[in-house]
């Protein structure tokens, strides 16, 4: 949940002394969700030693266990994966979708799949603690680090959709709270790294009279031009999926809205292993704007969606898309976010459609791309 700064500065305001901010004026909650996107993106700019032409792609995670001769002929899933190879399916949201398959499937036992889950979980593990070595931690640490990329990400981002986020963009004061929330749907901790807010990119009491400790850039000065608010910035990381040194906590499977929770089968739900409704529901409350880089927009990510599209329409949040591509268009990508979150459209009228869409700003980009948003790119930036 979003803590409400304002609210505990209000019971303080009687001791400033004891009050976190000096003059806070109101909070604007920014929601993450960061997909493996970002991982590939980082591998593909410090390459691993040992495996330098690999990624943490679906693809490359089966192209690794067919290198090291672990292969698991018994296994329901391996064996889709190799007709998911045949087939050119290359993102996780593909494998998640073969779950999803096989789930389905009556003549699988749902018990031994959950099984045959667990060994391609440990395999995954040990491919990400091969692929990941020192050295690339090293070089994303003295990276993000002499470049300001963490800096750059959370004040600038709005330059990438041209001011364009709803009513975010034209509310951002003096004294107002940005409080990001990342989940980073990562097993790994290099978005931690990237984001890591060290000595030589923030002063967390940057001003000589005030407290504040972010140069927020905005697009709604005179004529368009660029504004630039201090406000206060807050940070916290997550990770709702797992975590790479524990390979147990690595959540793999499908959605489903209904499902046996008496039989194993439920073991292959995310949002049940996750506990997803009981720790991450009331994450929506008070979401100003939500950003989804780095991610498929499959089905198996539709419980986060389908949260998302509900606090658009109860709350008119704004909604970011990052979406990695060419051949796509911004109004296809807008679809696929619907088509995801929403299991029977014939429940929402054309023009409650079109008012979500209204509410949702898309950036495609690829590797030229200069966006500020998680880049890799050197962008010239001056606080």
């Amino acid at each position: 949940m979003f803590k409400n700064y304002e609210i505990e500065q209000y019971k303080t305001i009687k001791d400033k002394f004891m009050s976190q901010y000096d003059k806070l004026n109101k909070t604007h909650n920014i929601l993450v969700m960061v997909g493996n996107g970002f991982d590939i993106a980082c591998l593909n700019n410090f390459r691993s030693k040992q495996f330098p032409n690999l990624v943490s792609s679906y693809s490359n995670f089966y192209q690794y266990l067919e290198l090291q001769g672990r292969i698991l002929k018994d296994n329901y899933i391996y064996k889709q994966m190799s007709l998911d190879k045949n087939k050119n399916k290359e993102n996780w949201s593909d494998f998640e979708n073969s779950i999803a398959t096989l789930y389905c499937d009556v003549d699988i036992d749902n018990v031994q799949l959950t099984k045959d889950l667990d060994d391609i979980r440990n395999e995954f593990s040990y491919y990400l603690n091969e692929l990941i070595d020192y050295d690339i931690v090293k070089a994303l640490n003295n990276d993000s680090s002499e470049n300001k990329r963490a800096s750059i990400t959370l004040s600038s981002f709005l330059f990438d959709v041209d001011g364009e986020c709803g009513a975010f963009n034209c509310s951002v004061d003096h004294g107002d709270l940005i409080n990001f929330k990342f989940l980073n749907f990562n097993y790994t901790f290099l978005l931690d790294n990237y984001l890591c807010l060290d000595k030589r990119q923030f002063d967390p009491h940057k001003y000589s009279v005030s407290d504040r400790n972010l140069s927020f850039h905005t697009l709604t000065g005179f004529w368009g031009n660029e504004w630039i608010p201090s406000a206060y910035l807050m940070l916290k990381v997550e990770h709702p999926n797992g975590v790479q040194h524990i390979p147990r906590s690595y959540i793999f499977g499908t959605e489903a809205e209904n499902y046996p929770k008496w039989c194993d089968d439920k073991f292959l739900i995310k949002s049940f292993v996750g506990q997803y409704d009981r720790k991450y529901f009331d994450y929506f409350d008070n979401v100003e704007v939500f950003i989804i880089f780095g991610m498929s927009l499959g089905a198996s990510d539709s419980w986060w969606y389908k949260n998302i599209f509900h606090t658009i329409m109860k709350n008119q949040s704004h909604l970011l898309i990052y979406f990695y591509g060419k051949d796509i268009s911004a109004d296809e990508i807008k679809n696929k976010f619907i088509h995801s979150a929403v299991t029977d459209l014939s429940l929402y009228s054309e023009f409650d459609l079109e008012d979500i869409k209204r509410s949702i700003s898309v950036v495609i980009y690829d590797d030229d791309s200069k966006i500020k948003f998680l880049s890799f790119h050197n962008n010239d930036f001056q606080e």
